[in-house]
């Protein structure tokens, strides 16, 4: 015992302890080298046997075990997925058992909420939900369903933050996102980000971009960081295939430019070029053709709505083939607007009555313009240049609802959606129109609100297309 405590306090007991430490190392990489070898040993056994179950050989080929044997009823998954993709003619089963026009006719009824299910179910089935014959099929039927898509945005505000003991001003909050309401389910889904490349926007959430519907695609136009110049991006969502794909760039970088759809090209107007510069609109009116992916410039509406150019143009219509703006009030009280001829590519004045009663968003259904005023819808009749009221079928009127909280507006389908705030929440109204007449039925969708957004102010754009698929 005296000996071994003085050659643990000696240099020569230490230099032994450290040869015992390493032994004791070298043993547990050992150990831990054995149990690498005997995990590898384990998995391909557990990997061998599961092939026997399931009857294939490690060359992928099909044989018989005692499994299949035992519970010939039961088959195997290899047969299972030999009889998906069994062939009838050219192309794969989609249903087994069942012809294509049966199967076919099954997938097109299923509801349009499930169908990023159907999709992930193999190629076969997403290449047929993506194709046109699918939806062509599914309206014959009677089957699509009217979403609404809508983008929300708000501004970053100045904050000041401390780090290391020292206070700095930072840009805090804002957010831009897009959803699409379910009205039929009164569910919210939400849409992947675009997206944006970070070395243009710095990272900045991007507003004031405008929307469009164009061969039942959702196209989103322009837009800028805050506080940057205006961006020529064009992104194209795909309601099949749930993604977002870019196109053609602008001629023109805009920010709340106006935009608007005529016998299959999108038409934009207006706008400025940098973030929240409201001061100006551009007169330049450009078109894109979705067959070639290009744009053009086309007449421009310099001396006719943009005569006053402190007004911005704010809002568009497309009525009878012809492209409708119109700005805000001026100091003299003027409102600037006019009406774009794709035909004889020419601007001419706004009608009167027309320029008198539109103010507020409004939406273009059934080749009629409807618009929002003091709770009651305002119908505008070609014809005779005058506004008329929608009635209600019922003597109580819901739409008790203070028209600067309405931002913006949508219809489709003999139903018309106003979008506006109230509270901390964004509220959906949607009121379906017949003949004439807003029916009772009416029903509101509520989605609450990032913190800090409590009013219409607040929200820095907003933009809504509905959508049929």
């Amino acid at each position: 015992m005296k000996t071994t405590l003085s050659l643990l306090g000696s240099r020569n007991g230490f230099q032994l302890l450290r040869s015992f430490s390493r032994r004791a190392r070298g043993r547990r990489s050992c150990v831990v080298q054995r149990l690498r070898a005997f995990w590898k040993v384990f998995a391909k056994r557990c990997l061998k046997m599961k092939l026997q179950i399931l009857g294939i050989t490690r060359s992928g080929t099909k044989r018989k075990s005692v499994c299949n044997r035992s519970r010939p009823d039961m088959g195997s998954r290899t047969e299972l997925w030999t009889n998906l993709r069994q062939p009838i003619g050219d192309e794969p089963c989609l249903v087994p058992g069942l012809t294509d026009d049966v199967a076919l006719q099954c997938l097109a009824r299923v509801p349009r909420e499930d169908h990023c299910m159907l999709r992930a179910v193999c190629k076969t089935w997403r290449r047929v939900m993506e194709s046109q014959e699918y939806l062509e099929l599914r309206s014959q039927l009677g089957c699509t369903e009217d979403w609404l898509y809508l983008h929300v945005g708000t501004s970053p505000h100045l904050e000041e933050r401390v780090h290391k003991k020292q206070a700095k001003w930072e840009l805090v909050g804002g957010f831009s996102s897009w959803h699409a309401l379910d009205p039929y389910r009164y569910k919210w889904h939400g849409l992947p980000p675009i997206p944006y490349d970070r070395s243009v926007t710095g990272g900045q959430v991007v507003l004031g971009a405008t929307s469009a519907v164009l061969n039942g695609n959702l196209y989103v136009i322009g837009g800028a960081p805050f506080g940057k110049t205006a961006l020529r991006d064009v992104w194209v969502y795909n309601l099949r295939r749930n993604q977002w794909k870019k196109a053609a760039p602008m001629l023109t970088p805009r920010f709340g430019c106006l935009a608007g759809v005529i016998k299959g090209k999108l038409y934009a107007v207006g706008g400025s070029g940098m973030c929240h510069l409201r001061g100006y609109s551009l007169p330049s009116l450009e078109v894109y053709d979705p067959r070639r992916n290009s744009w053009r410039f086309v007449a421009s509406a310099r001396g006719i709505i943009t005569t006053h150019t402190c007004n911005p143009l704010k809002y568009v219509a497309v009525i009878e083939d012809r492209l409708c703006v119109i700005g805000p009030q001026n100091l003299t009280g003027q409102l600037n607007g006019g009406i774009y001829d794709p035909e004889t590519d020419s601007w001419s004045e706004m009608l009167p009555g027309l320029r008198s009663g539109w103010g507020k968003p409004s939406t273009v259904m059934d080749k009629n313009l409807y618009t929002m005023e003091f709770g009651c819808y305002q119908c505008y009749l070609s014809e005779e240049d005058s506004w008329s009221t929608v009635e209600f079928k019922s003597d109580d009127s819901l739409l008790d609802w203070d028209p600067r909280l309405i931002s913006a507006m949508a219809g489709s389908n003999g139903k018309l959606y106003t979008v506006g705030t109230l509270g901390p929440a964004l509220i959906v109204l949607v009121a379906p129109v017949d003949e004439g007449m807003v029916s009772q039925n009416l029903s509101w969708h509520t989605m609450k609100l990032p913190n800090g957004v409590d009013f219409l102010g607040d929200l820095g754009h907003c933009s809504c297309q509905v959508i049929s698929f």
